[in-house]
């Protein structure tokens, strides 16, 4: 049975400082639901203080995972296959993935990713797309990352094809 160890393909350090950079945030949200329990113990805020804080704290912790999981985009590899992080998680098995390769970006697509896109092809001659592009703001905080991605996944098809 494949482990459930992903690693990141491109093996960017850049994504783990971005990540250790929103832990402190969590902070924020947290203080929001301590505050009103303090305030209650000190003095009367009054019905809306108890009211507005939490709502504040649930406001700034989904903002909080929101940011968490988009430091967690990217392509990772595992004995289990390829494993896309967009705004959904796509798993493909190693038996299935035919190859990979750069396509141009539809016209109706003007978001941050621009330029040439990496694709996952399957076997069956579907492909999976990435948000991992030469200009999209990983590689520009990491430059280098889009060909380190290409060439992993390249080494790793090659070494699980022998």
């Amino acid at each position: 049975m494949p482990s459930e160890q992903w690693e990141r393909a491109d093996r960017d350090p850049a994504a783990i400082v971005l990540r250790v950079f929103f832990l402190p945030f969590l902070a924020i949200p947290v203080g929001c639901l301590v505050v009103p329990v303090v305030m209650a113990f000190h003095h009367r805020p009054g019905p809306w203080g108890y009211v507005i804080m939490p709502l504040a704290a649930l406001v700034l912790l989904r903002l909080w995972t929101l940011l968490w999981r988009l430091t967690r985009i990217g392509i990772y590899v595992g004995d289990a296959g390829v494993k896309v992080i967009t705004p959904r998680v796509t798993v493909i098995p190693w038996h299935e993935v035919e190859g990979v390769e750069t396509r141009p970006l539809h016209a109706w697509s003007r978001g941050t990713v621009r330029g040439d896109v990496l694709w996952i092809v399957r076997r069956d001659g579907t492909a999976a797309w990435t948000l991992l592009s030469r200009r999209s703001p990983i590689a520009l905080v990491s430059p280098g990352a889009f060909e380190r991605t290409v060439d992993r996944l390249e080494r790793e098809l090659r070494s699980r094809s022998q």
